[in-house]
């Protein structure tokens, strides 16, 4: 019916055996962890983008050029872009322009002369 198909597009499963072991699993047990994970199982296990770049930055003193952000993740430049612009407007970091390039700071690590006299923070 509906329900296996809707198992075989998330998992690519279709031994009879997990489609039986996703059913018993509750009747909005796979519906939730799918819309969570964002898609397919097993997805919860690895950090979400945001706690990837706060542990990149805390492993390098609380400051990281967005280069190396883009190294570390192994993301595209404009992945990075979007999640630091998405991290930056929540405030849970700072980007700082340096000429061409954004150094990625946690808020409590803005180097003094680098605030913007402008911030309304």
């Amino acid at each position: 019916g509906v329900r296996s198909r809707a198992v075989d597009r998330a998992g690519g499963r279709r031994d009879g055996a997990s489609v039986d072991a996703v059913q018993t699993g509750g009747s909005d047990g796979p519906v939730r962890s799918e819309q969570t994970a964002g898609g397919y199982p097993g997805q919860e296990e690895l950090l979400d983008d945001e706690t990837r770049i706060l542990r990149l930055l805390d492993d390098s003193g609380g400051q990281l050029r967005q280069s190396k952000v883009v190294e570390g993740t192994g993301w595209s430049k404009s992945k990075v872009s979007r999640v630091l612009s998405r991290m930056a407007d929540e405030g849970s970091v700072a980007k700082i322009n340096l000429g061409r390039e954004n150094l990625i700071a946690r808020p409590e690590n803005v180097p003094e002369h680098a605030k913007s006299p402008f911030d309304e923070s």
